[in-house]
């Protein structure tokens, strides 16, 4: 072995430990993640250089550097560019977020300023090697997005080949039709007037074969050069690598090959003022660096001064007998020899090397103590970190052996049993004070063995060591592995889930409240037709039989009888929420007031009643008489808990509730003010068995004839279709409170001073539509004892085929809501669309709250609840019929 061979082999030997010590040192601390969109493909010459500039800066031993190629310089076409977005997106979603992008060339560039926020959404980005000087400038505007710009120095270029060649008057530029290379080329020729001594020409491939592009070169004389700018694709859009096209150039060239870039420096080009895609990566490297750093990427502007570097191949330059005397001294040369002294400087070096080494190797060797130290510690950190997590956890947590003893467990499982750990310490787990006797003992052993084999298995378990109250726990045992995959202990869990169990069996109550809700009102549009046609038929009876004592008893008690069982029906609706109120502004305060002023009236003299009413707002959207019958409901059952007298309060306050409380609750709330009603006695109570049921419809605990069961599950439905809430707490013993949330509005109250007219007849052409033949037999008597001219329709459908035969024939339809065919909502809308301005009455046992308003809009008149009474229904007709002729607006009765 030689001596430089043995220099040589012992400075390697050095490098080499140095670099293993040091890449130690890197993979101690976490790696940065970093991609480069690259606009062409691996091929391509400027990919490596580029590659070397930014591992130059950014080694890999600190950052992974991962690479996407969009292959535009070949297939430059847009749906190259859609899939490779899509496949890009694909690909993100699956890796660990990038912390910075890198761009190469322009449609690198461009595509990423089209799906930055796509792709990388907040990620800055550095490109580089881009031509578009206005594009990259423009970047200064974006937050997230500078680099470097790529400059062809053409006039520097042309300069160096002038200083190299005496007699030199022609140059040639070689050109393709590329986007860089038209850029490129434009540039070259607008450059003409400031070499008006040298004539500038070029050769467009666009308009040459690669054929004939060699013939052309092969004429060209000893005072020319070619100055190549790019040459891929010839006028048959026939495309060569540029390694190929850079052969059949020199291979022809009679005259030196200048070029831009760096790439083709040793293959026959003589090199000039390059534009330097290593220097391009290195630039855009340490801008990475700054930024990865901490500073702010706006302070890093776009670099406008390309990194561009002067190369001559010191070979080429002998080959065409060229002297280098003129040139300045920063001229960079390839193949140049070198002298006999730096061939042997290494090894004059080498002593001193040593030494360094040795003391490096020293200092690596603290560091590495001080390094194990810091690890310790960090180790010990950890260990703090683990212990505060583990004892302060919400769950109750423990780690058993595969056998199943337990050897660790945090403070909230400790203090459940109120033992310490050392008192558990390697019991089975069943057999700790946790699970013993419970009756999930075996249970409990299966799976723990089904932890121990990889698995991991969950169960809900009842224990009662909160000091005897039951809770219920999410029970869970999960496997720990090694960093060989292997399991080595079992982590068991415990979840308190006792509240969100009571507020899922709160959720499944209100659900089935809906249900019956749902029940209640399909049945009474049916009920409230049959009762409407009996009350009809009844009081048309009374003015056929008149001056009969007896028949008109029976007809009242008939009447009466119906108008009861329409109050069960109304109180019904009110439950499924389906009958239709009317919102006005409200104050709730002064509703309260008149209904304490009628139960001190009503209920038992040794009753109490006490109003604290301290909410400072007091006005709401509602129904005054709806909110009264709340009131008044509440009242008399707390009167009927107090037989031997007590204590009635009302009271009120204001409550806001937030998104959070609002997305919780089982009732439809949105966040805001809230009026809180409490309506609370001291009287006997409700037992925890009835509160389940105290709102259900027909549930009462009242001796039978004493109570429908209804007036609770009414106030429900009336609060639900108030947007509000309510809840109620009972002890028994010790008194009831049932709790009303009712939202806040800032509307002013307002009073309805409408009044109905007394008009004794009335004529008018009326289209009566109801599916019921009495409804519609009765009502026509009602009507035609007006001295109306009644039609009648069965259903939707007949009704509009009268109506469309002869629009002007009605001055007024009565429709009903639900019918076959088709219903009152769609008839009204296709009767409107005839004739807008035709005045409609509807009639129905219920309907859609959202339907009335919509028709309320679009010109109804007016409302009238099934069952109703001759007296309503003339008085309204009448009412109807005189604002016709008087064309005025009357609201709805």
């Amino acid at each position: 072995m030689s001596k430089y061979s043995f220099t040589n082999y012992y400075l390697s030997l050095i490098l080499l430990i140095l670099i293993s010590n040091n890449m130690a040192i890197a993979n101690s601390s976490e790696k940065q993640n970093l991609l480069l969109i690259s606009s062409y493909h691996p091929n391509f010459p400027t990919f490596f250089q580029q590659i070397d500039g930014l591992r130059s800066e950014l080694p890999p031993e600190k950052y992974n550097l991962d690479v996407e190629f969009m292959d535009s310089k070949r297939f430059p076409d847009t749906n190259t560019e859609n899939n490779f977005f899509q496949y890009l997106r694909n690909k993100i979603k699956k890796l660990p977020q990038y912390n910075l992008i890198f761009t190469s060339d322009d449609n690198a560039l461009n595509f990423i300023i089209k799906h930055h926020n796509e792709l990388f959404e907040n990620i800055p980005i550095v490109f580089l090697g881009v031509n578009n000087l206005e594009n990259a400038e423009l970047q200064n505007q974006n937050k997230l997005i500078t680099g470097i710009v790529e400059v062809a120095s053409i006039t520097e270029t042309i300069n160096l080949a002038k200083d190299i060649i005496p007699d030199l008057t022609n140059i040639i530029a070689i050109s393709d039709g590329t986007p860089s290379g038209t850029a490129d080329l434009k540039s070259f020729l607008s450059i003409r007037k400031q070499f008006s001594h040298l004539n500038l020409s070029y050769f467009s491939l666009t308009e040459l074969s690669w054929e004939e592009l060699a013939s052309k070169i092969k004429n060209l004389n000893s005072q020319s050069c070619i100055i190549l700018l790019s040459a891929y694709r010839d006028k048959f859009n026939k495309s060569k690598f540029f390694p190929q096209s850079l052969d059949l150039i020199i291979s022809n060239s009679p005259v030196p090959v200048f070029h831009l870039w760096e790439h083709g420096l040793g293959d026959g080009i003589i090199g000039g003022q390059v534009i330097s895609h290593f220097q391009q990566g290195k630039q855009a490297g340490i801008m990475a660096k700054k930024i990865l750093s901490g500073i702010n990427i706006s302070n890093l502007k776009v670099e406008t001064k390309s990194p561009n570097i002067s190369v001559l191949d010191y070979n080429v330059l002998k080959k065409f007998e060229l002297s280098d005397d003129k040139l300045p001294a920063n001229i960079m040369y390839i193949n140049k020899p070198i002298s006999t002294f730096q061939k042997n400087k290494k090894a004059i070096y080498l002593i001193s090397l040593i030494i360094i080494f040795l003391s490096i190797s020293i200092f690596v060797l603290i560091f590495n103590i001080q390094r194990r130290k810091a690890e310790e510690k960090k180790s010990r950190k950890s260990e703090k970190v683990f212990r505060a997590l583990f004892n302060q956890s919400s769950h109750f947590i423990g780690i058993l052996t595969l056998n199943g003893k337990l050897y660790r467990a945090n403070t909230p499982a400790l203090d459940a049993v109120g033992l310490k750990e050392s008192d558990v310490y390697g019991q089975y787990f069943w057999e700790t004070p946790w699970w013993v006797n419970t009756g999930y003992e075996e249970k409990l052993k299966e799976a723990l063995k089904k932890a121990a084999t990889g698995e991991v298995v969950r169960f809900i378990a009842t224990h009662n060591f909160y000091d005897g109250k039951e809770i219920i726990v999410n029970f869970s045992a999960k496997p720990i592995y090694d960093d060989n995959n292997q399991v080595t202990d079992i982590l068991v869990e415990g979840l308190d889930i006792t509240k969100f169990r009571r507020i899922e069996e709160r959720l499944k109550h209100v659900e089935k409240m809906e249900s019956v809700g749902i029940l209640a009102g399909g049945v009474a549009h049916d009920f409230n037709n049959m009762l409407g046609g009996i009350i009809g038929c009844a009081e048309s009876l009374q003015k056929l039989i008149q001056h009969n004592p007896d028949a008109e008893k029976f007809l009242n008690m008939i009447i009466e009888s119906s108008e009861k069982a329409a109050k069960l029906i109304k109180n019904l609706l009110a439950f499924s929420r389906k009958q239709q109120i009317f919102f006005t502004a409200i104050d709730v305060h002064k509703v309260i007031e008149d209904s304490v002023m009628l139960l001190t009236h009503t209920v038992d003299k040794r009753i109490q009643i006490v109003s604290k009413l301290y909410a400072e707002i007091s006005s709401i959207s509602g129904d005054q008489s709806q909110l009264q019958n709340i009131f008044l409901n509440l009242g008399i059952n707390a009167s009927h808990a107090m037989t031997g007298g007590g204590r009635l309060t009302f009271s009120t306050k204001i409550i806001q509730f937030d998104a959070t409380y609002c997305s919780t609750s089982p009732f439809k709330l949105v966040p805001g003010d809230y009026l809180q009603i409490d309506v609370s006695d001291n009287g006997s109570g409700i037992s925890e068995e009835n509160l389940k049921h105290i709102f259900d419809p027909f549930f009462t605990t009242k001796e039978q004839g004493k109570g429908t069961g209804l007036g609770l599950s009414a106030v429900y439905g009336t609060v639900i279709q108030h947007m509000g809430a309510i809840t109620v707490h009972s002890e028994l013993g010790f008194g009831t409170v049932f709790n009303i949330y009712l939202p806040l509005s800032k509307q002013e109250k307002t009073e309805d001073f409408t009044s109905i007219p007394q008009s004794a007849t009335q004529e008018g052409s009326i289209l009566m539509v109801d599916d019921d033949k009495i409804m519609r037999l009765t009502a026509k008597k009602i009507l035609e004892s007006l001295g109306c001219t009644v039609t009648l329709a069965t259903n939707g459908q007949e009704a509009l085929e009268l109506f469309s035969k002869a629009p002007d024939k009605f001055d007024l339809v009565i429709l009903d809501m639900v019918m076959p065919k088709i219903n009152g909502y769609d008839c009204f809308k296709e009767i409107t669309r005839i004739r807008p301005n035709i005045c409609i009455i509807l009639s129905s046992g219920y309907t859609s709250d959202t339907f009335i308003e919509d028709m309320k809009q679009h010109g109804l008149y007016g409302y009238i609840t099934k069952p109703y009474r001759a007296k309503d229904l003339c008085n309204l007709v009448c009412k109807a019929l005189e604002s016709i002729n008087k064309k005025i607006s009357i609201s709805e009765y």
